[in-house]
C-alpha cells in the first residue's frame, strides 16, 4: 500500500521557513500513521536517520515514510515498503541545473519539449530523481543520472512513469507523477517504490490537475 497525505502551511519568507515547514511535515506525519496503520507516534525520538538522511521509525520497520515540502506544501508518502517522495513548486530554474541532473537521453527529450512548458517538464525529471534517491536511502550525493526517467506524457491524476536505474538495468522500480494546485501555485510531485500499489490519495489541501 502507498497512502499519499498532502497539506498546506503558512509561507511568508523569513528565517521561519524551514521551521514552519518541518512542524507541518511532523504534524502531518502524525496523523497519516495514525490514520494509515493506527500508530500514534507520542515520542519523536523514535524518528532516526540512515547513513545518508534517509528517516525511519525505530522498531517500526514495516512502516515507511517520505516527507517533502516546497514553498507551502507538504507531501507525506506512507507505505509498507520502500517509499521515496518528493514535491516542488514549479517555478524559474537556473539553466545550468539541465547538465547536473539530467541524462544525455533526458537532455535530449527535454531540449525536444516546447519552451512554455520546460519549466514543467523538468520540475517533472527533478521530482522523480529526488523521489528515486531518497528510495534508495542515498541523499542527494547519490546522482541525479543514477536512474533516468521518461515523463514525457502526463495524464490527469496519478501516473505511472516509466524509468530505469542506470547502475543496474534489471533492477525494477515504480515511479509515479502528479500534478497538483493550491492557489495560483502549480507543483510536480513524485514517489518511487518497490510496490506495484497504484498510490491512493487519503487526505490533500491540493487539487490534482
Amino acid at each position: 500500500m502507498i497512502h499519499l497525505y498532502i497539506s498546506s502551511y503558512k509561507c511568508n519568507g523569513g528565517p521561519e521557513i524551514a521551521a514552519a515547514a518541518h512542524e507541518a511535515g511532523l504534524e502531518l506525519l502524525q496523523e497519516g500513521l495514525k490514520k494509515s496503520f493506527g500508530f500514534e507516534l507520542d515520542d519523536m525520538g523514535v524518528i532516526s536517520a540512515g547513513e545518508h538522511g534517509k528517516p525511519f521509525l525505530k522498531g517500526h520497520y514495516g512502516i515507511n515514510f517520505s516527507i517533502s515540502h516546497s514553498n507551502g506544501i507538504v507531501l507525506l508518502a506512507l507505505s509498507d515498503s520502500g517509499i521515496g517522495a518528493d514535491i516542488e513548486k514549479i517555478r524559474v530554474f537556473k539553466p545550468g541545473l539541465i547538465s547536473r541532473i539530467l541524462t544525455q537521453a533526458e537532455q535530449d527529450t527535454f531540449l525536444r519539449s516546447s519552451e512554455d512548458s520546460r519549466e514543467e517538464f523538468f520540475f517533472r525529471y527533478w521530482t522523480l530523481k529526488e523521489a528515486w534517491l531518497k528510495f534508495a536511502g542515498l541523499g542527494i550525493g547519490g546522482g541525479f543520472k543514477s536512474c533516468e526517467f521518461f515523463p514525457e506524457t502526463f495524464d490527469s491524476g496519478i501516473c505511472r512513469i516509466p524509468s530505469r536505474v542506470s547502475a543496474d538495468p534489471d533492477r525494477i522500480i515504480y515511479s509515479y507523477g502528479f500534478r497538483a494546485c493550491s492557489g495560483d501555485d502549480i507543483y510536480c510531485g513524485a514517489i518511487c517504490s518497490e510496490s506495484e500499489d497504484i498510490p491512493l490519495i487519503i487526505q490533500s489541501e491540493a487539487v490534482l490537475l
